[in-house]
């Protein structure tokens, strides 16, 4: 395998130089508009801004060429929480319940300031392309930082159903470390009982960070981390269903390159048609590589055929590992709607930095395979 990854200038979303005190920008995510008519094409952007207790939101209407800072997702139903961890974006592909195709959800996680009593899972709706939300339900309740939830990703099943992917710690004094779960609802409001993406038995393991993508060869592909494995390797798994991932005490596959490398830490997985298979290609980006053979911060792993073999190639947006300031912690990608490109955002070095004075920036850019 030898595939060719090519990348447009990158481009600036945000920075200190428009946010002022802003030091960590972190977890961003993507969403092209595709349901929404005359805004079909327009993308925006969400991420962890952790000096507020809110969300910030981006909107860029011309490809990703330039963007815009427009409006914050807010803790509503409890003002006494913070809502600034681990946001996700994603547009209603089809009606759900009142909830009309086209409409955009926030979910991310909310928690007292210190996380020593409750983080919850919570989801907003915006009707108006990002520029107001309203928060409409609380997906589950977690207790405090060990006992806790975090990390939701939303998306929509094959009838419409919405599911909601998480990480939840609420049971490891009873049965499990950290669990990889889903809930799912056909209204966005009310949500089923919790199932297993993986749930190991061995307490100590503890999957987070879970993502998920659709192949148009029907697959699904989940990427998630392994904390408590040495380096905190990425794994994914296959699935033919959005709400049937097989025996939860499967790990899946390591994503581990031909030439040894190994994929470590907060991943982001995607799909695209490539050549004629129809396996098309699987790219995962995460925070570093376990043994620190990257130099570009973390790699892109490539995979040509379902996750059993991968090519490590190097990062269009390149910072170093490690950082204080968290740069390339949990990056967004995103197949644009035509298939044809690969959205990609993370964090990076801010170019105003100083000796006294270091942020991170929001970075961008569009990755294309030959």
């Amino acid at each position: 395998m030898a595939v060719k990854l090519n990348f447009t200038t990158p481009v600036t979303v945000y920075s200190p130089s428009v946010a002022g005190e802003d030091v960590l920008l972190t977890y961003p995510r993507i969403v092209e508009l595709t349901h929404s008519g005359e805004h079909n094409g327009t993308l925006l952007a969400i991420g962890e801004t952790l000096e507020v207790p809110f969300y910030k939101v981006f909107r860029s209407t011309d490809g990703g060429e330039t963007w815009n800072y427009i409006s914050e997702v807010k803790e509503q139903l409890d003002p006494e929480l913070i809502s600034n961890w681990q946001p996700h974006i994603y547009e209603l592909p089809c009606d759900l319940g009142e909830l009309p195709a086209g409409t955009l959800l926030a979910s991310g996680c909310t928690r007292d300031k210190r996380v020593q009593e409750v983080t919850k899972m919570c989801v907003w709706k915006s009707c108006d392309i990002g520029e107001t939300w309203e928060e409409i339900s609380v997906v589950d309740v977690g207790g405090r930082i060990d006992h806790g939830m975090y990390e939701p990703f939303l998306i929509c099943d094959e009838d419409g159903t919405l599911v909601c992917f998480y990480s939840d710690e609420t049971e490891v004094d009873d049965v499990h470390g950290q669990r990889l779960i889903f809930r799912t609802s056909k209204d966005g409001i009310n949500w089923g009982e919790k199932k297993y993406v993986l749930a190991p038995k061995e307490r100590r393991l503890r999957p987070g960070m879970i993502t998920v993508a659709k192949a148009d060869n029907g697959k699904y592909i989940a990427a998630y981390e392994m904390v408590a494995m040495p380096g905190h390797p990425v794994y994914v798994k296959i699935s033919d269903s959005l709400t049937d991932w097989g025996d939860p005490e499967d790990f899946g596959l390591l994503v581990k390159s031909t030439d040894g490398k190994i994929l470590s830490s907060t991943p982001c997985c995607e799909w695209i048609p490539y050549g004629d298979s129809a396996d098309g290609a699987i790219i995962v980006t995460g925070w570093r590589n376990v043994d620190g053979t990257s130099k570009t911060g973390s790699d892109l792993f490539i995979s040509l055929d379902m996750g059993k073999t991968w090519e490590a190639l190097d990062n269009p947006l390149p910072y170093e590992f490690p950082a204080k300031h968290r740069y390339g912690y949990s990056p967004a990608l995103l197949t644009s709607a035509d298939k044809k490109s690969v959205f990609y955002m993370n964090s990076v070095p801010w170019e105003g930095n100083t000796q006294d004075r270091v942020r991170g920036k929001y970075a961008f850019t569009k990755l294309t395979l030959e």
